[in-house]
């Protein structure tokens, strides 16, 4: 499909997966079906077969990207995901923030087999509270990020959870609920309001790179112009369509 003139360019900053289950294809395949445009700084080199394996992109190179992909096009959203040292994102971090554009965090550690993706701690995530910044984690990184062992039971109890980081300073915080008990429930939370958005568990439930496509979604939509329980809604929409094998 042609985009219009007006199809805004999104900056991801993700590790790059060859088969573009997850990371970084993800993400640009997420962003093209939402109306936008995907400008990339690759922030890791992985191999996720029967063994796992991992490269950080060197800090020279990281900032060389970062200053390719700003000559190229003034983004109008950003979505950071897996960065693997706590150096690569003080390189990056200034340079996204300074854009005075939403930013979407997605907090990725670990792989959803477990592998260990990045050296960043919850204060790391927590730092970058600000004014345009969201927050995505599913149920078990909100848990990390507050130091919990266990993990919400419900959808009241992922909104006090959520409630506690938006205090940190986030615009927003957007609990993804596919691992709450019973049916999933996605939880939005703003200083103005908070918005639950329930469904049905679909037969597909279990695929990866669900996270990336609803992060990399929601930075477009954002990037578009659209309202937080809007944009969460299309990001929704593009996760459904994942698991129901259409995207």
């Amino acid at each position: 499909m042609r985009r219009a003139a007006s199809a805004p360019t999104v900056l991801v900053a993700a590790g790059l997966e060859g088969t573009g289950r997850v990371g970084l294809l993800a993400d640009v395949a997420a962003v093209k079906a939402a109306d936008g445009v995907a400008s990339c700084v690759v922030t890791a080199l992985t191999a996720q077969g029967k063994r796992f394996t991992l490269v950080p992109v060197p800090g020279p190179l990281l900032a060389a990207q970062l200053r390719a992909a700003l000559l190229h096009a003034r983004p109008a959203a950003v979505k950071l995901g897996a960065v693997p040292t706590r150096k690569g994102l003080a390189i990056l971090w200034p340079g996204l923030v300074r854009l005075g554009v939403p930013v979407v965090v997605d907090p990725v550690v670990r792989t959803s087999r477990g592998e260990r993706l990045s050296q960043l701690r919850p204060e790391d995530f927590r730092g970058l509270a600000g004014p345009r910044v969201w927050l995505t984690p599913n149920v078990a990184e909100l848990a990390w990020l507050l130091g919990r062992r266990a993990l919400p039971r419900s959808a009241e109890e992922a909104t006090e959870l959520a409630t506690a980081l938006l205090a940190d300073g986030f615009q927003a915080v957007v609990v993804k609920g596919g691992h709450l008990p019973g049916p999933p429930v996605d939880v939005l939370v703003t200083r103005a309001r908070v918005v639950r958005f329930g469904g049905r568990r679909l037969p597909g439930a279990g695929r990866r790179g669900t996270g990336c496509r609803f992060a990399s979604t929601l930075a477009t939509r954002l990037g578009l112009g659209e309202d937080a329980a809007r944009a969460v809604g299309h990001a929704r929409a593009a996760v459904r369509r994942y698991l129901a094998g259409e995207g």
